[in-house]
């Protein structure tokens, strides 16, 4: 069995938005403008005024990252009139670097109280700083075979979570000790250090066949073979807007010492 060593280096957003994406969009003015981008889920936007469907630029030969992506559909936001956006679905066609982002734009007159009350969700998740939460998820994206052939993720040699399509855990952590994760019984190996008030994403898939997808260990690339599981870290912005579009959600009430 082949395995592969990965470790992450910690990613912490510090004072900004953990559960949203605040983006600057350039205003006729010249002035920047701000732009929420909300998650599909649980945010409530039953109070404002739907504007429409905001689609990113559509993929091509060129890798469109996710950020750059939701730069695209925050800025189209803007231009249509909302200053929210939420996101709807994710597209990642043979899991190649190249995303697709779609959502509706939204107009409240109480921005900076949307604002301020997302911030304050964000630091509840974490119970102000008491613990780390973790959140391994399994997104759809290609909605065939690909998907539907679950796999475990284990942390800490103890901890076993079944990774079905469609699924995600949300897990605090205690200590600031670092967290083994693995993949099938030691398919990958990977360490996270832990930071107390910080926000950790792992996306958890199988690989695509002939997508020629690569993974960094060390310094050289490790090409994924057939419907090999995998998984990597998302940074915060990413993956909680990303997870937030998975729908079967299991919370981890044993905190991980």
């Amino acid at each position: 069995m082949r395995q592969i060593f990965l470790v992450f280096a910690g990613f912490c957003l510090g004072a900004t938005l953990h559960a949203q994406q605040v983006t600057k969009v350039p205003g006729a003015s010249g002035a920047g403008v701000d732009v929420l981008a909300v998650p599909y889920y649980p945010f409530d936007t039953s109070h404002m005024e739907e504007i429409g469907v905001i689609k990113s630029k559509k993929p091509s030969k060129k890798q469109h990252k996710f950020d750059e992506q939701l730069k695209d559909a925050t800025a189209k936001a803007l231009k249509s009139g909302g200053n929210i956006f939420k996101i709807t679905q994710v597209q990642y066609p043979r899991q190649k670097g190249n995303y697709r982002i779609i959502g509706y734009a939204y107009k409240t007159g109480n921005y900076d109280e949307v604002k301020a009350r997302s911030i304050e969700v964000a630091q509840r998740k974490t119970e102000k700083g008491k613990y780390a939460t973790l959140t391994v998820y399994h997104p759809v994206y290609e909605g065939g075979f690909n998907d539907e052939l679950p796999f475990d993720i284990i942390i800490n040699d103890t901890l076993r979570l079944n990774m079905a399509a469609n699924t995600k855990y949300v897990i605090k952590i205690a200590n600031e000790s670092p967290l083994r994760i693995s993949a099938d019984d030691d398919n990958f190996i990977q360490t996270l250090p832990v930071k107390r008030g910080s926000n950790y994403y792992i996306r958890a898939l199988r690989s695509f066949p002939g997508a020629n997808r690569r993974l960094k260990m060390g310094d050289r690339m490790v090409k994924l073979r057939g419907y090999e599981p995998y998984f990597e870290q998302i940074d915060e912005a990413q993956g909680d807007l990303e997870s937030s579009l998975v729908n079967e959600i299991t919370v981890i009430s044993k905190k991980i010492q």
